[in-house]
């Protein structure tokens, strides 16, 4: 019995042993079907719609993700090759999925959000000689013939216009010979104010030639705004001119004007002229050029340029003569002033008659500021012949009579 037992555990753990290797294989099958991985092509970057996938710049657009095979899309691009020079048919985001139908070789294109498509014939010379494809940016260049005066007017319609879809056929010679394209329409992405503008275009008879731009650096024109179109496109301009009386404008002489500065205070000489005093305390004013005489200084620059002063007082609102500008002058040394001497102390005399024998003498004293007199001569008296000179000083050195 116990070697029966023995033989009976054995068989059991052998069995044992194979399920469990049986379990293993099939759980290992199991994950593996459960992680089965499929390449997909995303999105490297945003690609705006109308975006070529250059062969030598694929990297740059497209990169491959590992998803499982359950997750995913139904449609996705298998082959990379598929993709490489051809044109997305709307805006991508980064990250998503490359459909076989985003991408497309010559087919229309979709517009982007906010605008609509509308189609106007054109030729093959119109359109660049064909270069013209579905996601080209085109700058449109419009000639019209005005009605009254029949002359051409040439002018910018539309600047980076998108292309959508090109309408295309071959034709031959009727007697045979090779074949040639033909284009007939083509189809841009407007908005609602270039709508409006292409229809006017195409009404008026517009001729619209294409111009190809270039991708990094295109050509730029000086921008119209629509307000000078629709006068050119409706035929206002011409009306415009008319009302316009040409007596009058050739009769009105052009006046040239120039600008001056004036200061906007009264300004004292001896100011250093600087960029902040000049910006503080003038005003640029236009002036008529026969009304500023030729001495004013128009501008400053070079007075702030030299550290120029204010030679004389200038008033506000008053024109600054060049004269008035200068290098700051030197001050005038100050001359040492002489002390007046002074003036001598004016004589106090007392005079004496004194009759003689030879007639009345008169003697002059001096009074002395301690109250005493002295002696200063006698006083002559003065002939006809002496009536108008100099009245003589009295004669000192004389003994006085009056001791």
């Amino acid at each position: 019995m116990k070697q029966k037992n023995m033989v009976l555990v054995a068989v059991a753990v052998v069995c044992g042993l194979i399920a469990a290797f049986l379990t293993s294989q099939m759980s290992a099958r199991s994950k593996k079907q459960q992680v089965d991985m499929v390449k997909v092509p995303q999105a490297l970057v945003d690609l705006p719609i109308g975006t070529k996938l250059k062969a030598e710049e694929f990297d740059k657009y497209v990169k491959m993700v590992d998803v499982p095979r359950d997750l995913a899309p139904p449609a996705f691009v298998e082959d990379l090759a598929t993709l490489k020079d051809k044109r997305v048919t709307r805006t991508m985001r980064a990250n998503d999925t490359f459909n076989p139908a985003d991408v497309t070789t010559n087919e229309a294109l979709n517009p982007p959000e906010g605008f609509s498509v509308m189609t106007a014939r054109v030729t093959v010379d119109e359109a660049v000689a064909g270069f013209v494809r579905p996601g080209a940016k085109v700058d449109v260049i419009a000639s019209v013939q005005m009605k009254k005066s029949q002359k051409r007017i040439i002018f910018p319609l539309f600047t980076d216009i998108l292309i959508l879809a090109v309408d295309s056929s071959a034709q031959g010679p009727e007697k045979g010979g090779q074949s040639y394209g033909q284009l007939s329409m083509v189809s841009f992405a407007v908005d609602k104010d270039t709508s409006l503008l292409l229809q006017a275009a195409i009404t008026c008879n517009a001729q619209m030639r294409f111009a190809l731009r270039h991708p990094e650096k295109p050509v730029k024109y000086d921008a119209m705004s629509s307000e000078e179109m629709w006068d050119i496109l409706s035929g206002r301009i011409e009306e415009n001119e008319d009302k316009k009386d040409p007596k009058k404008e050739s009769e009105a002489p052009k006046v040239v004007t120039v600008k001056v500065k004036v200061p906007t205070i009264d300004l004292a000489a001896g100011t250093e002229i600087t960029e902040e005093f000049v910006a503080k305390n003038f005003a640029d004013v236009e002036y008529p050029k026969a009304a500023v005489p030729e001495n004013t200084a128009k501008d400053f620059d070079t007075a702030i340029r030299k550290g120029h002063y204010l030679l004389k007082d200038v008033a506000a609102n008053h024109f600054v003569p060049k004269t008035f500008v200068g290098e700051k002058p030197a001050e005038p040394k100050a001359e040492p002033t002489e002390t007046p001497k002074a003036a001598p102390p004016k004589k106090d005399y007392v005079e004496v008659t004194v009759n003689t024998l030879r007639g009345l003498v008169r003697h002059r004293y001096e009074k002395l500021p301690n109250g005493e007199f002295k002696y200063a001569g006698v006083v002559a008296e003065p002939t006809e012949d002496d009536a108008t000179k100099k009245q003589p000083e009295a004669k000192g050195g004389e003994k006085s009579p009056i001791q």
